[in-house]
C-alpha cells in the first residue's frame, strides 16, 4: 500500500523521458517520500536511479548515498532505523563520484584510516589518498610515525607535525612535538633545512 502511494505520486515524473534533467529530481522526490513512509530499501533504489541519470545530480546526493552505505541508515543517528549492513566499499565507490576530487579523496581516506562503516582499517589505501591531498592531514604524520601503510619514517612524520605546530587549536600535534623536543629525538631535523 505504501509503495503504491509512492508510485502514484511521482511515477509520472520519472516516466517523462523527454526531459531527463527532471528525472533525477523525480527519483529524489520518490526517495524522500519513501523515507517518510519508512520504505528504506525502496528509497535507496530510487537514490541509485537518480545518480544513474547523470543529469542535475548534486554532490549532496553522493554524500547522502555514500553515508547511507557507510552507516546502513538514512538517520543522522547511526543507531536508528538501520535497514542494511554497512558497506564501506560501496560507500567509497559512491564518494569517488563527488565532483570535488579533493573532497572525494579526503572522505575516502578517512573511511580507510578509521575503518568506518564497520570495515577493517586499510592504512595503505588511506596513505595513498592522503598523499594526494593539497592540505596535508595530521593523520599522514601518524602513518609515517607508526609505519602503518607506509615504511616508518619519523623524520617525515615530524615534518608533517611541524606543519601544525603553530596552530593553537591542534593540541595533538603541539603535544607530540613538545614531547619529542623534551626527549631530544629530532633535534637535527630543523638544522638540516
Amino acid at each position: 500500500a505504501k509503495k503504491k502511494k509512492i508510485d502514484k505520486e511521482y511515477i509520472k515524473l520519472v516516466n517523462d523521458t523527454s526531459n531527463k534533467i527532471y528525472a533525477s529530481l523525480a527519483y529524489v522526490k520518490i526517495a524522500e517520500l519513501a523515507i517518510k513512509l519508512k520504505e528504506y530499501h525502496y528509497a535507496l533504489s530510487m537514490y541509485n536511479e537518480a545518480i544513474k541519470c547523470k543529469f542535475n545530480v548534486s554532490s549532496d546526493l553522493y554524500y547522502l548515498l555514500g553515508n547511507v552505505y557507510l552507516t546502513g541508515t538514512f538517520s543522522k543517528d547511526e543507531t536508528k532505523n538501520v535497514f542494511m549492513k554497512p558497506n564501506a566499499k560501496k560507500a567509497c565507490e559512491v564518494y569517488k563520484k563527488i565532483k570535488d576530487k579533493e573532497e572525494s579523496r579526503k572522505i575516502r581516506a578517512y573511511v580507510y584510516y578509521y575503518g568506518l562503516g564497520k570495515s577493517r582499517k586499510k592504512y595503505s589505501k588511506a596513505f595513498k589518498l592522503f598523499k594526494k591531498l593539497e592540505n596535508t592531514p595530521l593523520e599522514l604524520g601518524h602513518l609515517y610515525f607508526y609505519g602503518k601503510g607506509v615504511r616508518k619514517d619519523r623524520y617525515k612524520a615530524l615534518e608533517i607535525y611541524s606543519l601544525f605546530k603553530f596552530n593553537k587549536d591542534n593540541e595533538i600535534a603541539n603535544n607530540f612535538i613538545e614531547g619529542m623536543n623534551k626527549v631530544k629525538l629530532f633535534t637535527n631535523i630543523e638544522n638540516k633545512e
